[in-house]
């Protein structure tokens, strides 16, 4: 049932709304009364059906935790990014749900929120998994306060997590030269060594098209990222920020590389002949449909493990990349824009430390600055 509408005396309708079910499987309905002509019931049915397609206000003697979250996902689907509903579903059905998803929403209290974070801390999981937890419920509940389901978030009163801190790592110069060196046979050296040398994202690599790469002026436009989604495939969307839309400049070893995997690929695709997909994605399987970013991943831990390396993940060679750029003092700018950074605070918070003598920078300038108002005549 979308929305029906039955006559309940001459002028009088009545509008009953499906929102979905509880925690039992049971059907839960909204009924609205509507006074005055056919015409006005139907337009009250599109405006009820319009809001609880938004999440919209339902009764409060029936609506439980999971009805509701339910609702919220479905409608963040709208406005957020595909793998990023996923893990708002994967969290909220695999740890939510469980501790409390059969309670009605105005019995939850700060103390179920509690008891599921310790849980999850007492299985293992880390801080920084119970703090995404919290911040997912933070989210729902504060959307459910202002549809004035509930008065309070209850997400604010309970003690949020606290986040693991890992310690970022990269690799030094020469450890670097010996991972491209030693990985220049493997399937995804190209991967590799472009990530190195740019410091672009996984998923921005793996939805990188031909289109995008001007091979004469040496740039790379990032337009587009990729990203697997169980249950959709892959599926193609916009950048993480609008900062990481950007135009990364590329030196002759890099335009060489992308030329000789240009050249193989085209062999690659005379030989799968009809097989061949054409996306124009420029890393692509042996028929050119797109590489899963999971097994790059998997593949360069095991590249790293075989040959003794510092136990580095993928993602740490864009960390490498703007580590050795840092430290030979480019400026941090241009290291915020070639990672495609929302601002520079964020570079400076991350890579700090890569930036040599900034402490002793510091000290020497205040140290100038005492010394010449001690030399300045009093005034």
């Amino acid at each position: 049932m979308i929305g029906r509408i039955r006559r309940r005396s001459k002028n009088s309708w009545e509008i009953t709304i499906d929102l979905g079910r509880d925690a039992e499987g049971k059907r839960i309905r909204k009924f609205v009364n509507v006074k005055g002509k056919k015409k006005d019931a139907e337009r009250k049915r599109r405006e009820l059906l319009t809001a609880r397609d938004g999440g919209m206000p339902i009764p409060m003697d029936k609506v439980t935790v999971a009805v509701y979250l339910e609702q919220w996902l479905s409608a963040r689907e709208r406005d957020v990014r595909a793998r990023t509903i996923y893990e708002y579903r994967r969290y909220v059905h695999y740890y939510a749900l469980p501790a409390f998803g059969h309670l009605q929403l105005t019995q939850l209290q700060p103390a179920h929120l509690d008891a599921l974070y310790t849980k999850m801390q007492g299985v293992g999981l880390s801080g920084r998994t119970c703090l995404h937890m919290h911040r997912i419920l933070h989210h729902a509940l504060k959307q459910a306060v202002r549809q004035g389901l509930i008065v309070r978030n209850l997400a604010q009163a309970a003690a949020a997590p606290k986040a693991d801190h890992h310690e970022m790592k990269h690799l030094t110069a020469w450890q670097l030269h010996s991972l491209l060196s030693a990985t220049a046979n493997d399937l995804y050296h190209p991967i590799y060594y472009l990530a190195a040398w740019t410091g672009m994202r996984r998923g921005e690599i793996v939805g990188l098209k031909w289109q995008d790469i001007d091979l004469e002026q040496g740039t790379i436009s990032m337009r587009r990222t990729l990203l697997r989604v169980p249950g959709k495939g892959y599926v193609e969307g916009a950048p993480k920020t609008a900062k990481s839309k950007r135009l990364i400049s590329i030196t002759g070893e890099v335009v060489t590389m992308l030329k000789r995997h240009r050249a193989a690929q085209a062999e690659g695709r005379l030989a799968a002949g009809p097989a061949w997909q054409d996306n124009d994605l420029v890393f692509t399987v042996v028929d050119g449909g797109p590489v899963d970013p999971d097994e790059i991943t998997h593949a360069f831990s095991r590249a790293v493990r075989r040959l003794g390396l510092p136990q580095v993940r993928f993602h740490d060679l864009r960390h490498t990349h703007a580590s050795l750029l840092l430290a030979q003092n480019v400026h941090p700018k241009v290291v915020q824009e070639r990672l495609g950074h929302s601002t520079i605070a964020i570079t400076l918070d991350t890579y700090s430390h890569s930036i040599p003598g900034l402490q002793g920078a510091a000290a020497k300038a205040f140290e100038g600055i005492m010394a010449a108002a001690q030399a300045a005549p009093v005034s």
